[in-house]
């Protein structure tokens, strides 16, 4: 059996949904691109600064022959919005269920490399997402998928709900080939977008994406914290939206229940009041081993409350208020925007009454605020 066949057959058996092989990415092309991403502010804060490292397996491993790109599909059901109790739950990516993702694909990653290595000693590399080469372009030039319209890869079995990862290795082995484009005319992602990030080009704004408002620790711009609606930790929308996900195979359901055998239903859909009033060490109970707890309980809890906000229900005023007090900055600034949306008038009028719990900074956000409501 060839080298590359064991490579397949064993990625199969450790659950690995699809495999391509390349030897690397077009350098100056990407380059250029990044370059281009930088100059026009696309480039995000999460991202390795140094562009040229960004292009150089060779700095992560001196002697690397090729490149295994590697899918694990997450293509669970998803859910969303009020449920039928008629509480108010905000929603998880379905990328987000259960144990991080991260350790999930690596785990995998390295059970592959161990068996292979076993029998035809070499060297090797893991990166998963937070590694400085870029995985989708390593997963399309190794023939996983093809970028589709909104940049993610798209695989013609599995669709676009993949995670990504690759292996630099010294053996030499056989590439795969490149998938032609399965867009076409289709603009049916670019359409879905709430926040019109999607360019229709293949390119997109990530500034505008919501997945990564829900992760920023910036200041999200007002009119698109009302595109949030009750999003807590990434965005489907364009996924959902896309027809090569309609009939794409289902995934491993064991790849993504968390150690404590945490359900979908649980993982998608939010008790937003419960997250607010989360201590530390819930937080880290709950989310400390999913992919979405990475950014920290603040963050997850400003989102919950751009939520409340979005939610139309001034019956959370009460819920929202006490948060004016709360230690954290970032809390007391979107507890502020989202009192000022559901009761503009009512929260005016506190505010006036209670002048004390708004300091300097607190001040101008919430002439901000006030200013940029009153001139819709």
């Amino acid at each position: 059996m060839r080298i590359e066949d064991k490579i397949r057959a064993e990625a199969e058996r450790i659950g690995i949904d699809d495999l391509g092989i390349a030897r690397g990415y077009d350098r100056m092309r990407i380059l250029d691109i990044l370059a281009e991403r930088r100059r026009i502010g696309w480039e995000l804060e999460f991202e390795h600064s140094d562009i040229e490292d960004r292009t150089r397996p060779e700095k992560l491993l001196e002697d690397y022959s090729s490149i295994i790109a590697v899918a694990v599909s997450y293509n669970l059901k998803r859910a969303s919005g009020r449920d039928s109790g008629g509480i108010l739950r905000g929603v998880m990516s379905v990328s987000a269920v259960g144990e991080d993702y991260h350790r999930v694909v690596r785990e995998k990653a390295e059970k592959l490399m161990e068996s292979i290595v076993a029998e035809h000693p070499s060297k090797y590399y893991i990166g998963v997402d937070t590694s400085p080469l870029l995985d989708r372009e390593i997963a399309a030039a190794a023939g996983i998928g093809f970028f589709g319209k909104n940049t993610s890869i798209i695989n013609p079995e599995l669709g676009s709900r993949i995670f990504l990862g690759y292996i630099l290795t010294t053996l030499e082995l056989e590439c795969g080939t490149k998938l032609e484009d399965g867009c076409g005319s289709c603009e049916i992602c670019v359409k879905a977008c709430p926040t019109n990030a999607i360019q229709g080009d293949y390119t997109m704004n990530p500034r505008r994406c919501i997945a990564y408002l829900t992760q920023t620790k910036l200041k999200i711009p007002f009119e698109l914290r009302e595109k949030m609606g009750f999003k807590i930790y990434g965005c489907d929308v364009c996924q959902n939206a896309c027809p090569k996900n309609k009939k794409a195979k289902h995934c491993r359901a064991e790849n993504f229940m968390s150690a404590e055998g945490l359900g979908l239903e649980h993982s998608t859909r939010v008790d937003i009041q419960k997250l607010l009033s989360m201590t530390n060490r819930e937080f880290k109970e709950t989310y400390g081993k999913t992919s979405s707890g990475w950014r920290g309980k603040n963050i997850l809890k400003r989102n919950a409350i751009i939520a409340l906000g979005n939610s139309g229900d001034r019956s959370y005023v009460e819920v929202i208020r006490p948060l004016l007090k709360d230690q954290s900055k970032i809390i007391k600034e979107y507890a502020l925007w989202s009192l000022m949306k559901l009761d503009f008038e009512g929260t005016a009028n506190y505010i006036e009454e209670n002048r004390e719990l708004l300091d300097k900074e607190l001040e101008g956000e919430y002439r901000d605020i006030h200013n940029y409501l009153e001139e819709r």
